[in-house]
């Protein structure tokens, strides 16, 4: 009885320290509390179970003159938790480290260092690639003349511009970086290029001949009616021609606008020339308004002309006259930006 007595004291110390640790646990926020709760609780629950009736407690003392002391629930605990009990731990009890910021809201462990920079990296790359939220633009718009001179500008937009680059018809520009191509002239150029390198035996039957009146790319607001549009014209010329055989961009102005614009022939049609001037690398810009009576529209028009490789090259903007104050400052940025390859 005296040896029972003992062990049977022993274990009620043992108890009455493991609850002391519990409750001196300082919970700081609310995981923090719901976790000491949690361990109280089974320390309760473990301490009922631990008390065995008085035959029970002699029957296992007699046949273990040295009980095996208890599992230590609180290492069981600190397991599931995923938390790590100290090193230098008692030997009837478990110093846990209970700090909530050390533990997960969802269970585990946090992420490793390596895991944490290659996740983080390979996000930057994606938003960056994506140009999530303008951030590609914004960074690209910090060094404009880097940026335009590297063709980055073809795929993102730049201080509120993109490129439209033609290598295959030699020429590039700028336009508004919100304006959409128009697909009915890329569906036709994609024909004509197929007709040109076609995989089937050639066709006995003559080749229509190119429409080179027709524009080679365009560009426009979406949902517009189309009056707002930049385009650009690459048509074949006598071998040897110069813009200034013309004479100066004044005279060569009128004589376009006469001859092609608004020729005696289509009388309906009345062109006015408000300013020409030459630009660097001999290109001759003109602005001129052209008014159709019998339609009703008068609108107004940026153009640029150069020569090369005995082709002539003309890159038009245009809007309504009712929208030339708020449309000029652009429709001039796309025009002072048309340059030959």
């Amino acid at each position: 009885p005296f040896l029972w007595l003992s062990l049977q004291q022993r274990q009620t110390d043992r108890q009455r320290e493991r609850e002391e640790r519990c409750v001196c646990v300082r919970p700081t926020g609310g995981l923090g509390l719901i976790i000491g709760l949690l361990i109280k609780t089974a320390s309760g629950m473990m301490a009922g179970a631990g008390a065995a009736p008085v035959a029970g407690a002699n029957a296992q003392s007699h046949s273990h003159p040295h009980p095996r002391p208890h599992r230590r629930p609180h290492a069981r605990l600190s397991r599931a938790l995923g938390v790590r009990a100290r090193r230098g731990e008692e030997e009837d009890g478990v110093d846990l480290d209970l700090d909530p910021s050390r533990l997960v809201v969802a269970g585990g462990r946090l992420p490793s260092k390596r895991r944490f920079v290659l996740g983080t990296s390979l996000g930057l790359v994606t938003a960056i690639g994506a140009n999530f939220l303008g951030v590609t633009s914004f960074l690209l718009g910090l060094n404009e003349s880097m940026a335009r001179k590297t063709k980055l500008d073809v795929l993102y937009s730049i201080r509120g511009y993109r490129r439209c680059f033609d290598p295959d018809n030699g020429y590039t520009f700028i336009f508004p970086g919100d304006w959409l191509a128009d697909q009915t002239l890329y569906q036709r150029y994609a024909r004509r290029v197929e007709q040109q390198n076609p995989l089937d035996p050639p066709s006995l039957k003559k080749k229509p001949r190119r429409d080179f009146s027709e524009p080679t790319a365009a560009f426009g607001p979406p949902g517009s009616t189309g009056e707002l549009n930049v385009s650009v014209v690459v048509a074949p010329i006598e071998s040897g021609f110069a813009l200034k055989q013309l004479g100066t961009p004044s005279k060569a102005g009128e004589l376009i606008l006469n001859s092609f614009i608004a020729p005696p022939t289509q009388q309906d049609k009345v062109a006015e020339l408000l300013s020409a001037a030459e630009l660097d690398g001999g290109y001759y810009r003109l602005e001129y308004t052209v008014v159709s009576a019998s339609k009703g529209w008068k609108r107004h028009n940026i153009a640029v002309y150069g020569t090369n490789n005995n082709l002539l090259y003309t890159l038009n903007a245009q809007c309504n006259e009712k929208s030339w104050s708020e449309e000029k400052e652009k429709l001039f940025t796309v025009a002072n930006s048309f340059r030959i390859l």
